[in-house]
């Protein structure tokens, strides 16, 4: 369903004088329904340790197990383990 809604214009005027107009402008909005907002979260069925690589590949609709293998990698440059930790402070459980 379209929206009218109005817009306060401030313009200059044309010539040296410094003058200007504010004129009331409408405009036709349609306001789209939104898809809900994904949230991460850590998953309560999908889980090894602390259910961190479940919640993100539940996130991106991918496996999990491809995550796990990823951040296997990522743990072996020593930050991975450090930020799993991380994440699983900062990653609510899913409700």
């Amino acid at each position: 369903m379209p929206s009218l809604f109005f817009f306060l214009i401030h313009q200059k005027r044309p010539g040296n004088d410094g003058g200007s107009i504010i004129s009331l402008m409408p405009v036709v909005c349609f306001i789209m329904d939104q898809p809900p907002v994904k949230k991460l979260y850590r998953s309560r069925e999908d889980r090894m340790i602390f259910g961190v690589c479940g919640g993100i590949g539940e996130y991106f609709a991918v496996d999990s197990n491809i995550i796990r293998l990823l951040w296997i990698i990522f743990g072996l440059t020593g930050a991975g383990i450090v930020v799993y930790i991380l994440a699983a402070i900062i990653i609510p459980e899913a409700p």
